[in-house]
């Protein structure tokens, strides 16, 4: 005879088990239509992308098949691009913080750039992309905002924010990013300067991505000492571009806390992969004495 207790436990692990294995409910597919300017500033449009889910995006206006770069290309996501019509599909389920840059070049040399993220609920099965032309109204309505974000560049506005100090903007070349090789990620540091103030610090750099690499963007950079292996706080990062596309050099801008001048640093930047670059021997120039 089979004991209550014995009993029990069993329809416990039974349901337990059975509970686990429930699978999650599909996500609602979804087609709609979204209209771009061809103009890369501005904002991307999000696109919901599933694995096992192709994802067709269908072009009114005719694009560049060969110059269409996806983030992750080969190894998160297959893509196959025709003159007006692009298929997407992830090899992978992505991270719930993970953003893939799809960037589209038309054939009139125009640019529109794309963001692939998971959502829990939805995918997108087919979007029709539609060129939004520009009219004398929009232009003149650009230039306006244009002529205003130059004009929060003048040195009066940059004083005026207390960032100017007697201290001034001292300013260092990083020589190891000069004439540096690739490395086994594709990356290269080609160019960069450490600027120091004294509330502030930044860290130019310029960055090139292999020809035969997939598109980067950093999702993590730190910036630590080589002697202590202290971390510096990172204020902010920001690139001039949506990512490094192959074969081509991006800007990236690290603004961090202000550092002890002459000590030594070592910058790593790395993407949701994990493919990234290290930069050691970061070091900011004390102020010079004026004696």
């Amino acid at each position: 005879m089979v004991q209550p207790t014995t009993l029990v436990l069993a329809l416990v692990l039974i349901l337990g088990t059975t509970a686990r294995a429930q699978p999650r409910a599909p996500r609602e597919q979804r087609q709609r239509h979204v209209s771009v300017t061809g103009n890369p500033a501005d904002p991307p449009h999000e696109i919901h992308v599933a694995k096992g889910v192709a994802t067709l995006l269908r072009f009114k206006s005719q694009i560049n098949r060969d110059a269409v770069d996806v983030e992750g290309h080969g190894t998160r996501i297959t893509l196959d691009a025709g003159d007006s019509s692009i298929i997407l599909e992830p090899l992978v389920d992505l991270g719930s913080a993970e953003r893939l840059a799809l960037s589209v070049l038309f054939a009139d040399g125009q640019r529109a750039v794309f963001v692939l993220v998971s959502h829990v609920s939805e995918v997108d099965t087919r979007i029709d992309v539609i060129r939004r032309e520009q009219t004398v109204e929009s232009c003149l309505a650009d230039l306006a905002e244009s002529q205003a974000r130059c004009s929060k560049l003048s040195p009066m506005n940059f004083a005026r924010a207390g960032l100017l100090t007697p201290i001034g903007v001292i300013t260092r070349a990083l020589t190891n990013c000069i004439g540096a090789p690739h490395t086994a990620s594709g990356l290269v540091c080609e160019n960069g300067t450490a600027h120091r103030a004294e509330r502030w610090a930044l860290v130019d750099l310029q960055i090139r991505n292999a020809p035969d690499q997939t598109p980067w963007v950093p999702s993590e950079v730190t910036i630590k000492s080589m002697q202590s292996g202290v971390p510096l706080t990172v204020r902010a990062v920001e690139m001039d571009a949506a990512h490094i596309a192959s074969g081509e050099v991006g800007r990236l801008f690290v603004e961090i806390a202000p550092p002890d001048a002459g000590e030594p640093f070592v910058m790593e930047l790395r993407d949701a992969t994990g493919r990234g670059i290290s930069i050691p021997e970061v070091r900011f120039r004390a102020k010079e004495s004026t004696q």
